[in-house]
């Protein structure tokens, strides 16, 4: 008698909670995933790129100019900007597509630990040797 009390309104909520749905039974859904593609890459995706581009654009000339002229304002105007260009790219570290997949822009970027005999070859010679 008891699991009649339990099976009974299981069975009645089962039965009638199924409705004549006029949605698409193919399996497909209404969901516009071209639009929110769009919405990403243009609002959220190349500004943090663009952003990115213009504190590394800084982070260069507080280099130059701390290479320059070495005081203690141009090196704290480096390592803010440093800071800043680094936090910008933290956003854009997860955005690993397009040209930044085709040039393994992640293996470039945030590589730890630093080859020191590397670092002080491309100093000396002034290449540019990041690969």
């Amino acid at each position: 008698m008891r699991i009649f009390k339990i099976l009974i309104p299981a069975l009645f909520i089962s039965v009638f909670s199924c409705s004549d749905s006029t949605e698409n039974d193919s399996g497909e859904d209404s969901f516009d995933r071209k639009e929110i593609l769009s919405n990403t890459v243009n609002n959220i995706i190349l500004p943090a790129y663009i952003d990115f581009e213009t504190k590394l654009g800084a982070l260069n000339s507080s280099a130059e100019l701390f290479s320059n002229q070495t005081t203690v304002e141009n090196l704290e105007a480096l390592q803010s900007a440093f800071v800043s260009a680094y936090l910008s790219w933290q956003h854009i570290e997860m955005f690993n597509i397009t040209k930044a997949e085709e040039i393994f822009y992640y293996k470039k970027m945030n590589i730890y630990p630093a080859n020191v005999s590397r670092i002080e070859s491309n100093i000396t010679t002034g290449a540019n040797d990041y690969d």
